[in-house]
């Protein structure tokens, strides 16, 4: 075969899986937005690089290059404020370069005092790295959520007391969840997986479920 019609055709390919990519984010774009009119949340396309609340202190937000927040809805509260939103961010460059996406559920609330903590499904590198010192906070009385999550934070102590058997439950039931927290803002999110619009606030009362234990126990100094 012609090496020029190989090259034709490659790029033929190439555009047509990017019309798709794009046609599907147009359609997420729109199924959520529609969504969140009918919560009663702001929704924002495209929402650059904003500021994002307590950013020194959550791991997420300080990975990689390239950040991007979009299909974002807001909504105040008597307390604070709630984000939902699409978070992009990019490790490597050239070839090497790796895009990950998830929503990420973000509160805000003067009700939350947590200590710096996140918490992460764990994976087989990471017991390795426990062998070198790597921190993982364990509970003896929770053997199957310490040996499924990844929990580490600045105040060992007061992440301990946080983390009852109610808090620890949640993880246990939800899968591949990961949190973070710093002061008065908590994220929530799918490592490496975008929610649904179909399933979004269905996600939402789960995760709002977690905000409201925390901040049962939010007794942090």
């Amino acid at each position: 075969m012609d090496p020029v019609m190989i090259i034709a055709a490659f790029v033929v390919v190439i555009l047509f899986i990017i019309i798709l990519l794009v046609r599907y984010e147009k359609k997420r774009t729109l199924a959520i937005e529609e969504k969140a009119k009918l919560r009663g949340y702001s929704f924002t396309a495209k929402s650059g690089t904003d500021p994002l609340p307590d950013a020194q202190n959550i791991r997420l937000f300080k990975l990689g290059h390239s950040r991007r927040l979009f299909n974002m809805l807001q909504k105040n509260t008597d307390t604070g404020f709630e984000w939902i939103f699409d978070y992009q961010y990019i490790i490597g460059h050239g070839r090497n370069r790796q895009t990950h996406r998830q929503t990420v559920f973000l509160f805000h609330s003067s009700r939350l005092n947590l200590p710096y903590f996140e918490v992460r499904p764990e994976y087989f590198f990471h017991k390795i790295g426990k062998a070198f010192g790597y921190q993982d906070i364990n509970f003896e009385q929770y053997p199957e959520f310490s040996k499924k999550y990844l929990l580490k934070g600045r105040e060992p102590a007061a992440i301990q007391n946080m983390f009852t058997q109610e808090v620890v439950s949640f993880f246990e039931r939800e899968k591949r969840i990961c949190a973070e927290s710093g002061g008065q803002t908590l994220i929530v999110f799918y490592a490496g997986k975008r929610v649904s619009p179909e399933t979004l606030f269905e996600k939402l009362e789960i995760v709002q479920r977690l905000v409201y234990t925390l901040s049962r126990h939010s007794d942090f100094k």
